[in-house]
Order: structure tokens, then C-alpha cells, then sequence
């Protein structure tokens, strides 16, 4: 199965709250270039309270949408 090219702005429409932080902003985009480049697993090391789990929320949205 192969991933459906997406933009970084359909991982940030998809993004569960109003606003970001910069960092999540980042990380998006760094998600955004791994899948496009060919990778097809992403592992994501962040501190508490980073908003790992919205950052996933929208990754899966925008990976699992067609």
C-alpha cells in the first residue's frame, strides 16, 4: 500500500486545535518530507507535553484520508 502524496498544509488543516506551537509546525513538515520522500514508518521522541498526540491526530488524518 502505498502513501497518497499530501502537503504540509493538509497535516496543518488537519490539526486538532487552533493554533500550533512552532516546534509541532516543524515536526509536521519534517513528517510532511519523510513520507514524501519514501519512508513509510516514523518514530516521534518528544518530551512531555509537546503535543505528541495531536501532531499523530493529524498525521493520521491527513495519511488516512483519501
Amino acid at each position: 500500500m502505498s502513501v497518497a502524496p499530501q502537503t504540509t498544509s493538509n497535516y496543518i488543516k488537519n490539526f486538532p486545535f487552533p493554533t500550533l506551537r512552532d516546534k509541532q509546525t516543524y515536526v509536521l513538515k519534517e513528517i510532511d518530507a519523510a513520507f514524501t520522500s519514501g519512508y513509510k514508518h516514523i518514530v516521534l521522541e518528544a518530551p512531555t507535553g509537546f503535543g505528541k498526540s495531536p501532531v499523530a491526530i493529524a498525521a493520521a488524518l491527513t495519511l488516512g484520508s483519501k
